[in-house]
């Protein structure tokens, strides 16, 4: 069990710093650059999230609500994401303990079956409030 915590710890560092080193740059720009390049990469993240990064007017209502969607949906998949690797390595290193690739199974299915739900909660959901926009514009014509 030790083993198989310190080989996700290692995992989970790796993963955590591999990103700056690859962005290593041979010819360093000066220290004042440095957090335009954050803020702007943090700009890109709240984008791709869906926040509001204050650029631009005031959003709605409807549009706050679906900007937290988005939010939740994103730690979701993400959660989901790191649950399913997590059971593929628990799976990798059992060695043919069956109560160890159980448990690896039961996670992974739980994860997949817990993105089904999410998805299918979004797909309706997403459709209800389509049609209810719909009616509402069509009954303000």
């Amino acid at each position: 069990m030790k083993i198989t915590k310190k080989i996700f710890a290692l995992f989970l560092l790796i993963l955590l710093v591999l990103p700056f080193v690859c962005q290593a740059d041979s010819d360093p720009e000066p220290a004042s650059a440095q957090p335009t390049k954050m803020s702007e990469a943090v700009a890109g993240l709240a984008e791709l999230v869906g926040l509001d990064t204050g650029a631009g007017e005031e959003a709605t209502l409807q549009q706050r609500i679906g900007q937290i969607i988005k939010a939740l949906l994103f730690f979701l998949g993400t959660l989901f994401f790191i649950l399913t690797i997590y059971a593929g390595i628990v799976w990798m290193i059992a060695r043919g303990n069956e109560e160890k690739v159980t448990e690896a199974k039961n996670t992974l299915i739980g994860s997949v079956i817990g993105l089904a739900i999410v998805i299918g909660a979004y797909a309706i959901s997403s459709a209800i409030l389509r049609i209810l926009l719909s009616a509402e514009t069509a009954s303000t014509k």
